[in-house]
């Protein structure tokens, strides 16, 4: 095998050179890399430019066709608007007159100098009696509840009005209690003319909405164990240390919660309040011949409330701290009957004015007797007490449908929500009232069939343990996100719009989707004979059928922000959210889903872009029926979108 040949050894130079062209190859192809990426990149650039012209395009046609669907429209809403202000008028014009007929007319919340005479009139009047004072305290809490429900139907029309009336109940109730602790303090400086045969002083008095009742401890018999009320119903076991004491303990319990909407722990009263609170004496009088003298103090004309447990003597009550644990007070007390007690076992809280909410340590073995409607309880801590439960409790909201009621063109639709009671709670709506239809529980008789303003039914709802009236905060506790305000009103007047003609339900998926956007499921109407297909059986079957085409099909139908409505597919029975087609996507050509509409009229009449008869059919609605729709009354559609605005219907499901 011939040897190998050795190579020969590069010079300097020819390395040098190689190099060179290396280094030049490298530099050449960096540039070509560099010239095909700013070509890619301007070729990009160039796409999304046109892209983003043919996507304007499409924006400008679309918001000409909105605003065309809404050029259309507008004469039905001035008819609709004409007729909801004449009818508003009407409302205004009775309101008047019945406050020009009563004995002794109360001013009108919505004139701030009759408001401003009656408050320069409750100061500048002192009543020293209980009946008389609570007789004041009466005009005082009616004047409260209608400031109450004014501020809830001005918040309900986004009136910037609505936060008038808050400082007016504030001061409505200040003035009330201002009331009863001169009224307290007078009959405490005067106990001895109150004084029975056997010493023992105890008055009560009692009017519609308070109950009021003192007692004077006089003998301080430390055999004594409890102090009866019969008269208000009342009971209270007493420690030996409060039987020892110089003391008057005064009984409150008033029908309404002066408090509400102020508690910052999600609480709220129910069936109104009760105070027992502990009362220095003044100095007794004092006979001489046929006089008697007595001693002013402040104490003449103002309740000094002392704490539990009482400080010793000598010591400041305003700062004195117990170092011991107080012991219990036992209560028992009647409560209305016509209060919907949603727990076995009932909660019994005290309002800690520090901190503005309803707390419930110290007190302990709470009983309610339903047949009685007697409630019994330990506290060691007196003030305001009142049987608590969350302002949730209620929600968020299982289910909800909608129906209309009575027949084809009957003006009126049914409201039903699924919030836990097992039957489902059912409102009525016509022209400017509502009427609670469901459950036929005991405690709603007075209510049941009874037409009111859906403020002041939601109102008196909650009086009786039914708070239908969430607010924003209430969302946190109950972990849900609000929708945005203007989104949720325009699908609230929407729904109202076509409640005349299809059954409408609630979406598993509008919990899930953005607080700018609210969904719902919609069916309409086509078989009228009789009372129609609008049971709450058929909606209940075809809303769990789901049908997705023929007579009885489903559309799920939502608001996009204040832009408008669309169709979209996300029906119950889909296991996942379908992602809604956006401009560029292949499945948006031809598609009605995603598409915008001004309202759900202009939705139900269909659209231009709808490929095929078949797509056309299943996202549109009948001609008849759309015209139903537009012959529906306009009153009881503001009504209905006043209730479900009320009761924030996609807030709170």
């Amino acid at each position: 095998m011939a040897p190998k040949e050795k190579k020969k050894k590069k010079t300097k130079a020819e390395q040098e050179e190689e190099q060179r062209l290396r280094d030049e190859e490298a530099r050449r192809q960096e540039e070509e890399r560099l010239a095909r990426e700013r070509e890619e990149a301007a070729q990009r650039e160039e796409e999304e430019r046109q892209f983003q012209a043919r996507r304007q395009q499409h924006l400008d046609a679309e918001s000409q066709r909105l605003a065309a669907e809404r050029e259309a429209e507008e004469p039905l809403w001035m008819e609709h608007r004409s007729a909801q202000a004449k009818a508003a008028a009407q409302r205004q014009e009775a309101a008047n007159w019945k406050r020009y007929l009563a004995c002794r007319p109360l001013p009108d919340p919505r004139d701030a100098r009759q408001m401003n005479d009656y408050f320069l009139e409750a100061d500048a009047s002192s009543c020293t009696e209980p009946d008389a004072a609570l007789q004041s305290c009466e005009r005082n809490t009616a004047l409260a509840e209608e400031c109450h429900i004014l501020r809830l139907e001005a918040a309900l029309q986004a009136d910037a009005n609505a936060k008038v009336y808050s400082p007016y109940i504030d001061r409505l109730h200040a003035i009330t209690n201002e009331a009863v602790d001169h009224m307290t303090a007078h009959v405490l400086q005067h106990a001895d003319v109150h004084a029975a045969s056997s010493g023992e002083i105890q008055l009560v008095s009692s009017s519609a909405s308070f109950k009021w009742a003192l007692w004077v401890n006089t003998t301080r018999n430390p055999r004594l164990k409890s102090i009866d009320m019969p008269d208000i119903g009342v009971a209270l076991d007493i420690p030996k240390m409060l039987a020892l004491a110089s003391i008057a303990i005064r009984v409150q319990q008033r029908a309404f919660d002066e408090f509400a909407g102020k508690c910052a722990n999600g609480y709220m009263a129910v069936g109104g309040t009760f105070a027992v609170e502990l009362c220095a004496l003044p100095p007794g009088g004092k006979p001489v011949q046929s006089w008697t003298l007595r001693q002013v103090t402040p104490l003449a004309s103002k309740v000094q409330r002392l704490p539990y447990p009482i400080p010793p003597a000598g010591a400041d009550p305003t700062s004195w701290v117990s170092d011991e644990e107080a012991p219990s007070v036992g209560i028992s007390l009647a409560l209305p009957p016509d209060i919907m007690m949603l727990s076995a076992e009932p909660q019994v809280g005290y309002w800690d004015a520090p901190n503005s909410c309803w707390c419930t340590d110290g007190i302990s073995d709470v009983a309610f007797d339903p047949a009685t409607s007697r409630l019994t309880f330990h506290t060691k801590v007196l003030g305001h007490l009142a049987v608590v439960t969350p302002r949730t409790q209620l929600m968020p909201y299982k289910a909800w449908t909608l129906r209309p009621v009575g027949g084809r063109g009957a003006a009126h639709a049914g409201l039903t929500l699924d919030v836990g009671l097992g039957a489902g709670l059912e409102i009525e709506v016509g022209p400017g009232q509502a009427r609670l239809v469901a459950p036929q529980a005991p405690a709603l008789r007075a209510l049941l069939g009874v037409p009111l303003r859906p403020a002041v039914l939601l109102h008196r709802l909650s009086g009786h343990g039914l708070h239908l009236l969430p607010c924003n905060e209430d969302a946190l506790v109950a972990e849900l996100a609000c929708k945005e305000g203007e989104t949720e009103r325009a699908m609230c007047a929407d729904v109202a719009l076509v409640s005349g003609a299809f059954l409408i339900s609630s979406s598993k998926w509008n919990r899930q989707i953005p607080p700018s956007e609210c969904i719902c499921r919609i069916s309409e109407v086509l078989d009228w004979e009789g009372q129609g297909r609008t049971e709450p059986t058929h909606c209940q079957r075809i809303f769990t059928k789901e049908k997705e085409e023929g007579p009885r099909r489903v559309l799920p139908v939502m608001h996009r922000g204040t832009k408008g409505a669309a169709f979209c597919e996300a029906l119950d029975k889909r296991e996942a959210w379908p992602v809604l087609p956006e401009y560029g996507m292949p499945e948006y050509e031809g598609s009605v889903v995603g598409e915008i509409h001004a309202s759900f009229l202009s939705l139900l009449a269909g659209s231009d872009t709808a490929q095929g008869p078949n797509v056309r059919a299943r996202f549109s609605a009948t001609a008849e029926t759309l015209q139903l729709v537009k012959d529906s009354n306009a009153v009881t559609m503001q009504t209905l979108a006043e209730l479900l605005q009320a009761v924030r219907l996609f807030s709170f499901s």
